[in-house]
């Protein structure tokens, strides 16, 4: 703060309203003024609670009252007030009494058109917001009294000084988009300055910097006052130095030699108000410079740009005016809970923000009602403050007081906004501004909000908007995330998603799907490594269908951390220019993000909220992309403008015309805006780092709970074949949980990925070595010498003894696969054979016959299948040999009563007729071309023609419209008057000389045969000079004979200037003329031209029907030639291959019996002794 800026600022103020000072109003005006231009010059630099000053104001301005007589009053809350911009005379109703003080001081300035009337800033805002239905929510302003203040100030210092500017504040304060829209505004104003941002790229690289300004300086060459703006600025920045010697001593430095800069120069520097300090301390940028706080905005600042977001979005949306007016509920109930919360008022900027974008996922058609919106801002309001690192006692707490605030602020309650399906619900019980509801929604009877959720995988797609809908049905959407991991899986072999899918994943898939459904907007996923971020975000990805990219952030140097993240983001910026998919660019910051300065975090996170392509990408670049640029674009305002799908913050997209493909500054802004729309930074990172995040939404992802760990368990282990699950369960996790105590420097949320690990292999470790294990038995099976005792061992130690019921059921599920249509008389043949077979076996083992019989039912189904098979495959290659033969039969007969040779004759003549056909055609095109072009020509000249007349007409007009238009007013002024005025006129006794010469003008005018004497119309010209013939000095003797004389003024004006357009007339007839001979010409050439378009459609058609034609004969002699020497060749096969057929249907109807006795045999005969081998044989089985 400077005493000498404020002197000055007073002593401009108090020179302006000096002349309406006076003795009456002195008091009034100069206290008024002085108070008002001190007050809010104070108010910039305040660092205390604003109703403090106000307070104050209000006391020493008391004491002040005693010593002054007739004091001019000021306002009570001095803060709030101002002088008015405007005149207030007509609207008493918005100003207070001149001579009292206002309530509020801090919120009022001094009337500047009455310098004795106060007004608040809020109802005169000097600098209005900027709000327009189809900008992004990054370029919209909402101007709260602080900022408006701010703006005016520094507008009168950048106008009326050659001092520099320093804007400085706490961090998320809204610095830069003050900055912003001050340059936006002083723009308007003047022409005078071209501002320069100073990019975010290369601002630690000393000689790149170096070149990057000297480059901006030097290509300046216009008559204005360079301004650059350096944003994020810090004290050891690489810029520092340049930029001090510029300042003081108006020098640059080029290729390593100082040089002075003549032309004029600002500065504008965005700092935080730490690195301020710094400055200051070290007196840099102190001299030359108005330094500027931005303070953070207050709570009913807050509550007013909410607001202002909401409505905005309301309104774009066609929403009805009840959703508007419940706006203010709204904010009132988010300042409550997030104070709940915990945060602190000075963080609630990017808070505000993100809850105000996350209700723009409504739409009239996804909230028909205020209980729909109600429910979404609810949801909106958990993610926003609830999903960070949000302790269990705020938690708790934060959620017992949502019921509270809703019935203070909204006047419903939680349970009637979620009623359960159960709970009766009258029709005709009052509801929230007694909206009637459009759709009943029920949640089930243990539900809880926090388990809240809204997903576009909830509901169908709708008609317009984004089908972002109440999840009321948590296992059914756990099956659509279950699907999503399904589908991936199938498509990507080689990259899986390491994930059980339950409801704890299945939240944080939608946690992150609602992040990339935003434009504009980031994420920060908190946990600890393992703990299954990067699995649920690659799911998510998947989900809305985008694509990842991967940074692995260098710290060694600056240099290198900018080169590790800008090389990826070129990468993904060429992505969004050719595809309207989002793209999802992860941080793997685990083990660096202690080791990164804040300072390089600030330079990325300026880049990813209003990101630039200079510096990233060549413009040579970008215009080879262009036509892909416009594609895309215009592909999603088809799908925008179609079907209303808007993301939350989003612009409205236009169609963009061809002509921005050769405009590489328009290029640039769409393909900034893309960036903006598609691009999604997503931060891992532990969850001690969250509050360095705190600009973008976060999740954080808790450890496991003991009931969470078990569904994780049954959801993995379910693939396992092992049947007693739940004991393998309990047994997995004291195995975990004892396993886990020994890891004295792990972290809870360490378990996900062990846990799931854990499980996975173990299932995969049983289900291969129990395949393995029944592979093994099967072969020891089959040999000929094998020891039945071990044999049995290893059987007994996998399965147990089957009942029939069991072994049918076994029978049936392995003869499924068996091709075999009667498969139950097939069943029951093999339990025959298997029954009789078992009897032979008297010292068989109860548990043997599961072997035996399994291999039984495999074996049959396995021959036979393979017989089936094999046989099927020869009698369909028989057949369709068979049917090739007889087609080439009939092809070889096509056209059969014509002969080969006339088949020729007629493919040469019909040659002939085509090739003069073709003829034909290209001379009636090549005379079509000409007379396409002399039409072209005529109707250039014929143009030309009507545009010579239009012009010679336009100056006819302006020279006659102004005679045509007095003859016409002094014609209506005669036909005023009637008969008896004119034989008044007639019978005017001693007329004077004017009047008798006014007679004698309209009697020669009137009747051709008048004779008037020379010396009264020859002399009319002389007479006219005589003061006693003037019209004005007829009035007074006769009005009518005054109207006549102009009659006749104007008369000779028309005719004179007929006369003098002659010329023209004639050259306007000449030309019409002209123009007739052209347009009969066209229509002959168009009627030519139609007869010749016609004729070469018509010899078109004729050229394509004779092609088709001789293609047509030249298959047919193809097929004849082709065709005999096939049939000629193999006609002595075919009865061999008849034969054939019939051998192998004969084969395929003794196939089963034959596979049932080879199964048998192998089961039962192989190994068995040769008396039960001929018992055996002997029996009969049917």
């Amino acid at each position: 703060m400077s005493f000498s800026c404020l002197i000055k600022l007073l002593k401009e103020d108090i020179k302006e309203v000096l002349p309406y000072v006076f003795p009456a109003n002195c008091g009034e005006i100069l206290r008024a003024t002085v108070c008002s231009t001190s007050f809010n010059y104070l108010l910039i630099y305040l660092k205390d609670i604003v109703e403090r000053f106000d307070a104050s104001v209000i006391k020493f301005a008391a004491e002040a009252d005693k010593h002054i007589i007739d004091p001019g009053k000021l306002p009570d809350q001095i803060s709030q007030y101002k002088i008015s911009e405007m005149d207030y005379s007509q609207a008493d109703k918005h100003i207070i009494d001149p001579g009292k003080l206002p309530d509020q001081v801090s919120q009022y300035k001094i009337s500047e058109m009455d310098y004795s009337r106060w007004i608040k800033w809020s109802e005169e805002v000097h600098v209005p917001s900027t709000i327009d239905k189809d900008a992004a929510i990054s370029d919209i302003f909402i101007t709260i009294p602080n900022f408006d203040r701010i703006l005016t100030f520094a507008q009168r210092q950048i106008l009326t000084t050659d001092q520099h500017l320093l804007f400085c504040g706490p961090q998320i304060s809204g610095k830069t988009a003050l900055v912003h829209r001050f340059i936006k505004h002083i723009n308007s104003l003047s022409d005078a300055f071209i501002f320069y941002w100073l990019k975010t790229f290369n601002r630690f690289n000393l000689l790149k910097m170096q070149k990057i300004l000297q480059k901006i300086l030097q290509k300046h060459n216009q008559p204005k006052t360079i301004v650059l703006v350096v944003d994020c600025f810090a004290f050891n920045e690489a810029t520092s130095g340049f930029l001090e010697l510029l300042v003081n001593e108006k020098q640059i430095i080029v290729d390593g030699v100082p040089q002075n800069f003549e032309h004029d120069f600002r500065l504008i520097i965005i700092m935080n108000d730490t690195e301020y300090e710094k400055c200051y301390e070290k007196k840099i940028f102190v001299d030359n410079f108005i330094s500027i706080f931005v303070h953070s905005p207050t709570k009913d600042e807050l509550a007013f740009i909410f607001e202002n977001l909401v409505s905005w979005h309301f309104q774009s949306q066609t929403f009805s005016g009840e959703y508007i007016s419940l706006v203010t509920s709204l904010s009132a109930v988010a300042m409550k809970l997030f104070t709940t919360a915990s945060i602190q008022p000075k963080r609630f900027l990017p808070y505000i923000i993100r809850l105000a974008k996350g209700i723009m996922f409504s739409s009239p058609e996804n909230a028909p009602d205020i209980d729909s919106l109600l429910r979404l801002f609810i949801h909106e309001i958990i993610r926003v403050a609830v999903d960070r690192n949000l302790k269990k006692k705020a938690k708790s707490l934060f959620f017992t007081k949502i019921n509270g605030a809703m019935i203070d602020e909204c006047g419903t309650k939680v349970e009637t906004l979620f009623p359960t399906k159960k709970q009766f619900i009258e029709e005709d019980s009052s509801d929230f501004y007694l909206m009637k509801k459009t759709e009943n929604v029920t949640v089930g009877l243990d539900f809880t909000l926090e388990k809240l959720m809204f997903s576009e995988l909830a509901a169908q797609e709708t008609m317009e908007g984004i089908s972002y809908s109440l999840v009321t049905d948590k296992e059914e959407f756990t099956r659509n995330v279950e699907n999503l991991h399904f589908e991936f899986s199938k498509n990507h072999e080689d990259w899986q998603i390491n994930l059980a899918v339950t409801d704890y994943v299945a939240e944080h898939c939608q946690r992150i799907m609602r992040v990339c459904r935003q434009a504009g907007e980031h994420l920060a996923l908190a946990g600890r490594i393992g703990s299954g971020r990067y699995q649920c975000l690659k799911l998510s990805t998947f989900g809305v269908i985008g694509q990842i990219q991967h940074i692995f952030i260098n710290s060694d140097n600056p240099n290198e951390f900018e080169k590790s993240w800008k090389r990826v983001m070129q990468e993904c910026v060429l992505l969004i220019a050719k595809t309207n998919q989002p793209v999802n660019v992860v941080f793997h910051l685990d083990h660096t993000v202690k080791t990164i300065p804040q300072q390089w975090l600030g330079m990325l996170k300026h880049w990813l909220l209003t990101p630039t392509l200079d510096g990233l990408i060549t413009d040579d670049n970008i215009l080879k992309h262009g036509e892909q640029i416009v594609d895309c674009e215009r592909t999603l305002a088809t799908v925008m403008q179609s079907s209303n799908i808007r993301l939350p913050g989003q612009r409205y997209c236009q169609f963009v015309s061809l002509e921005a493909l050769k405009d590489i500054e328009q290029l640039k802004i769409l393909l900034s805006a893309r960036v903006i729309d598609f691009l999604h930074a997503i931060f891992l990172i532990p969850p001690e780092s969250l509050p360095m995040f705190e600009w973008c939404s976060a999740d954080h992802f808790l450890p496991l709970t003991t009931e969470e760990e078990k569904n994780m368990g049954q959801k993995i282990l379910s693939e396992c074949i092992f049947a007693k699950k739940e004991h393998l369960l309990e047994t997995l996790q004291n195995i975990f949980e004892t396993t886990m105590e020994l890891f004295t420097d792990h972290h809870p949320s360490f378990d996900i990925r062990l846990w799931f690990q854990l499980c996975q292999k173990t299932t995969n470790i049983y289900n291969t070595r129990t395949s393995a294990t029944i592979t093994e038995i099967e072969k020891n099976s089959n040999e000929t010498e094998v020891d039945i005792l071990q044999l049995q061992a290893k059987i007994d130690a996998i399965m147990d003894p089957l009942t029939t019921e069991e072994e049918k059921n076994m029978g049936q599920k392995f003869l499924s696969e068996c091709i075999f249509a009667k498969k139950e008389h097939l069943l029951e043949t093999l339990q025959n054979i298997f029954e009789t077979t078992m009897e032979l076996f008297t010292d068989h083992h109860p548990s043997f016959d599961v072997r035996l019989w399994f291999q039984l039912c495999q074996k049959t189904t396995n021959i036979y299948n393979t017989k089936t098979s094999a046989v099927q495959e020869q009698i369909t290659m028989l057949k369709d040999a068979l049917k090739t033969l007889s087609t080439i039969r009939q092809l070889s007969a096509m056209s059969g009563k014509t002969s080969t040779e006339e088949l020729n004759v007629d493919l040469d003549d019909t040659d002939l007729i085509l090739l003069m056909q073709k003829r034909h055609l290209n001379e009636d095109t090549k005379a079509l071309d000409e007379l396409t072009n002399t039409i072209t020509e005529v109707e250039k000249t014929s143009n030309e023609t009507e545009v010579d007349i239009l012009q010679l007409q336009a100056k006819i007009d302006a020279i006659m419209d102004e005679p045509q238009k007095a003859f016409v007013v002094v014609a209506e002024e005669i036909s005023e008057f009637s008969n008896s005025d004119f034989k008044k006129l007639s019978m005017t006794l001693k007329p004077t000389l004017a009047i008798r010469y006014s007679i004698e003008v309209l009697r020669r005018v009137i009747d051709s045969t008048f004779q008037s004497k020379k010396s009264t119309i020859e002399t009319w010209p002389h007479l006219q000079e005589n003061r006693e013939m003037r019209i004005a000095k007829l009035e007074t003797e006769s009005k009518l004979a005054a109207v006549i004389c102009k009659w006749v003024l104007a008369a000779i004006d028309v005719a004179e200037a007929n006369l003098s357009v002659s010329e023209e007339q004639s050259s306007v007839k000449k030309a019409w003329e002209k123009l007739h001979q052209e347009r009969e010409k066209l229509i002959l050439l168009q009627k030519e031209k139609d007869k010749l378009e016609k004729s070469v459609a018509a010899l078109k058609h004729n050229v394509e029907a004779l092609e088709q034609k001789i293609t047509k004969i030249k298959r047919t002699i193809n097929y004849r030639q082709r065709g005999s020497k096939i049939v000629d060749g193999l006609s002595s096969l075919e009865p061999r291959w008849s034969q054939q057929i019939q051998t192998l249907n004969h084969l395929m109807n003794n196939l089963i019996g034959n596979s049932i006795y080879d199964a048998a045999f192998q089961t039962f005969l192989l190994d068995a002794p040769p008396e039960i081998r001929q018992r055996l044989s002997r029996s009969d089985v049917k």
